[in-house]
């Protein structure tokens, strides 16, 4: 019989939630999907980045859980840094 306890799984879902804060990030060009990490973290109950289109899906999700101002003010300023360097 196989042993169904998924060890991994666990780990990961626990070291989730003993993490000051967990980074999501999703390109533009993927903003009608929403990665399964994005509620994973959501679950896991922990401050999130979330580097993404704000007009995206995973945006609309991060608005909704109640990260707008992360989440706009974070996505900008990543883009000016990145396009600065």
């Amino acid at each position: 019989m196989a042993d169904n306890d998924n060890t991994e799984e666990t780990e990961a879902v626990r070291e989730m939630m003993d993490v000051d804060g967990l980074l999501l990030m999703q390109a533009a060009n993927c903003n009608s999907q929403i990665p399964a990490k994005a509620y994973e973290y959501l679950r896991a109950g922990r401050p999130i980045l979330a580097l993404t289109d704000p007009a995206g899906d995973t945006g609309d999700l991060m608005r909704r859980a109640g990260a707008d101002g992360i989440l706009t003010y974070f996505a900008r300023r990543a883009a000016e840094w990145l396009r600065s360097g």
